[in-house]
């Protein structure tokens, strides 16, 4: 799938492989476009599996610099193999507590980055970085310290018993 040319022509940092349809092709989708993904499915359906490939299909295009996770896995089965990649922003969060204090930072990041695409004038981050990528003098980049932002990606397994443990500290936050 990660050799497919569906997988290779697709541009955007968040394509990820999905599996094949029917027909045999290969079902590439980008995770831009569905920011709020739900897996859900009974036991032994694939949720795992479905987990790991969109996660390894993440890490397979893209380099730490570029995409950036948050790992919240609070029965410790699922995310702690990821623990020594590079793409974290902190090591994997198994506690009720610090999932709702990552969870905060987020939705802090979240804010800033809209105040700074606000300031700059841009829609979206994709339109923010393009401006430093430009190579020509951009009006909006004029008298700024620019830097990279990178995409973040939060992944929460297991959301319903963090839900059930920590409904107050974590649903606002969700939410937001």
């Amino acid at each position: 799938l990660l050799q497919s040319d569906e997988f290779q022509a697709s541009r955007s940092p968040l394509s990820f492989a999905l599996g094949k349809n029917i027909a045999g092709e290969a079902v590439i989708c980008d995770l831009a476009k569905m920011p709020h993904l739900l897996i859900a499915g009974a036991t032994g359906a694939g949720k795992s599996v479905c987990l790991n490939t969109i996660i390894a299909s993440l890490l397979y295009r893209n380099t730490p610099d570029k995409v950036k996770f948050v790992m919240v896995d609070p029965k410790r089965v699922e995310l702690s193999i990821y623990q020594a990649i590079p793409h974290l922003i902190a090591p994997v969060v198994s506690e009720t507590k610090k999932a709702a204090a990552a969870l905060a930072w987020c939705v802090e990041q979240m804010e800033q980055r809209y105040r700074t695409l606000a300031d700059v004038g841009v829609r979206n981050l994709d339109g923010y970085n393009a401006i430093l990528n430009d190579r020509q003098p951009n009006k909006k980049s004029l008298g700024r310290d620019l830097k990279f932002m990178p995409q973040i990606v939060i992944i929460i397994d297991e959301l319903a018993d963090l839900m059930m443990v920590a409904k107050n500290e974590v649903e606002e936050y969700i939410i937001r």
